[in-house]
């Protein structure tokens, strides 16, 4: 148990899983980018990004709910609709 800088303990999750190596997970969001990347076949130079995509998960079809800027990095976050 660790505790919480506001006075609540909460549980390590390395502490429970001391065997499993947890994942690194970067998630990337920029605005009006679209697939305008190297890695989607463009001709755009991005060779940290596509070492990044050649290296991980890279989505292919990967839609936002909302135009906005706010209620889409919301539901990106959440998994909720806006």
């Amino acid at each position: 148990m660790a505790a919480h800088p506001w006075g609540k303990e909460e549980r390590s999750l390395t502490s429970s899983r001391s065997n499993h190596q947890l994942p690194n997970i970067l998630m990337i969001i920029t605005h009006d980018t679209g697939r305008h990347l190297g890695c989607y076949g463009r001709k755009v130079d991005t060779p940290n990004l596509d070492r990044l995509a050649g290296e991980g998960a890279r989505f292919d079809s990967y839609f936002c709910p909302a135009p906005q800027c706010s209620p889409s990095r919301g539901s990106i976050l959440t998994g909720r609709y806006p």
